[in-house]
């Protein structure tokens, strides 16, 4: 009897071990009176977007991150991949929301709504930025915006006038941002003018 307690215990051991290293376990995170809530993917970034916008990006680590969700970093890896594909998601969420109106011509209206999404949130931007050096074909925002580009550009010159406007806004927002941390006020809410005579003049240059 005692021994079969002690193969029945052994069992118990493996199993749980064969868990931990399948990440049946991490893949739960534990919150208050050891209850489990599931890890995914939308938790995951809305708690990465919180640590962007009140530390910055050099702490949002993927260490830091799962600290915040109290969880082994190797389970946000079932998530996502690695710090890059984190990058590119948190990008295409803070553009997501960046409408597209049916009429065609209505570029400065939205680079004015790309300028209010990302200005109040700390060095969104340079996420953007860096999900375009690492694979522009993951952010959807520049999918959508060279579709709509197609008709008054030309479907050739099309990608190439999305990255270009892109990059132009990305470094209006950067420069008003870091202008505005080291003045301790804050950014403004509407686009200035320079920036969007400037987005403007770029769409222009590509007229067809």
């Amino acid at each position: 009897m005692v021994k079969s307690e002690k193969l029945k215990a052994i069992g118990q051991i493996y199993s749980c071990t064969a868990q931990l290293k399948t990440g049946k376990w991490a893949k739960t995170q534990r919150i208050g009176n050891n209850k489990r809530v599931p890890l995914n993917r939308d938790r995951i970034l809305n708690t990465a977007f919180t640590l962007l916008n009140q530390y910055g990006l050099a702490d949002l680590s993927m260490r830091r991150l799962a600290t915040e969700l109290g969880v082994a970093p190797g389970a946000l890896y079932y998530h996502v991949k690695n710090k890059q594909e984190l990058l590119a998601s948190l990008a295409s969420r803070i553009l997501n929301d960046v409408p597209f109106p049916a009429e065609q011509g209505e570029i400065d209206r939205i680079f004015a709504d790309v300028y209010s999404h990302l200005i109040p949130v700390k060095e969104a931007a340079e996420v953007v930025r860096l999900a375009l050096a690492l694979d522009p074909n993951q952010l959807q925002f520049l999918d959508h915006l060279t579709a709509y580009l197609t008709h008054p550009t030309g479907s050739q010159q099309a990608p190439l006038a999305a990255l270009t406007l892109v990059h132009v806004a990305l470094g209006f927002i950067e420069q008003d941002q870091t202008r505005y941390l080291l003045g301790n006020s804050p950014p403004p809410t509407e686009a200035p003018l320079p920036y969007r005579e400037a987005i403007r003049a770029v769409f222009t240059g590509f007229l067809k």
